[in-house]
């Protein structure tokens, strides 16, 4: 009888210790010692914080200690879950932050950085205008250009030569399918001329497109790059546009004036 209240009195110590600190190697080895199941202590250990060492002594040791293989087995995958959940949380940081330390948006779209945060870059309406030229036998324009027109003279995002623009993109879209545009400021409008030669047939903006790089800092988010602006009206005309002498408007485009 008085074995039993001791070997009682000794897995009440042991559990009341357990639950103030953190699992260990000897707490496993007392818990063992004590006389208590396998599954108790694998419960335990899959539900309780835990600070295993598991290397390879540790292991001997835990064996020689008298611990079953499967309690053993519990120890390691606690010890490899802890080590994925760590790192999974510092990787997951680091995709939601900037080396500079600012939060990386989360929805789609076009931002600049302002006063320690990304500022989103307000889209306008892309109007397609057809300008002709000499008419041929065939029917077809060869002088004819196809502009694309942003009502108003200014953009309301103004940004400094040296703005970084990010792009959060939709799943399966590249940065190279974005194309960035310089506009010519009219009296009513900003126009850029996106083609010339045959207007009847679908077109594209290379006349148009300034070059820039791109680098990723989170999945579906980059950065990118075009050295320094000159002063100017822009706009980043995303993929998807309709650019064709057929239609009214290619859609929205990401506008800035570099001041």
């Amino acid at each position: 009888m008085l074995r039993r209240y001791l070997i009682a009195a000794l897995v009440l110590a042991s559990l009341s210790l357990l639950a103030q600190d953190a699992l260990t190697n000897e707490s496993v080895l007392r818990l063992i010692k004590a006389g208590i199941g396998d599954d108790t202590v694998i419960g335990m250990v899959k539900t309780q914080p835990s600070r295993f060492s598991l290397n390879s002594d540790a292991v001997i040791q835990l064996k020689s200690g008298g611990v079953p293989d499967r309690i053993i087995a519990a120890m390691v995958a606690k010890g490899e879950g802890a080590t994925a959940l760590r790192s999974g949380s510092a990787t997951a940081e680091v995709n939601s932050m900037t080396s500079d330390g600012l939060a990386l948006p989360d929805e789609l779209g076009v931002y600049y950085s302002k006063d320690g945060k990304f500022v989103a870059v307000t889209p306008e309406i892309l109007n397609l205008r057809t300008a002709r030229g000499a008419q041929m036998a065939v029917g077809i324009f060869a002088n004819a250009k196809l502009n694309g027109s942003v009502g108003n003279q200014h953009s309301p995002t103004h940004l400094s030569p040296e703005a970084v623009l990010v792009v959060k993109l939709p799943e399966g879209t590249d940065p190279a399918e974005y194309q960035c545009l310089k506009f010519e400021v009219k009296s009513d409008r900003r126009e850029v001329e996106l083609a010339r030669g045959r207007i009847n047939m679908s077109t594209g903006t290379q006349r148009a497109a300034i070059q820039f790089t791109s680098e990723r800092l989170a999945k579906q988010i980059f950065k990118l790059k075009f050295g320094v602006f000159k002063p100017g009206e822009y706009g980043l005309l995303p993929p998807g546009a309709n650019i064709s002498a057929n239609a009214a408007s290619a859609g929205k485009i990401y506008t800035f004036l570099v001041e």
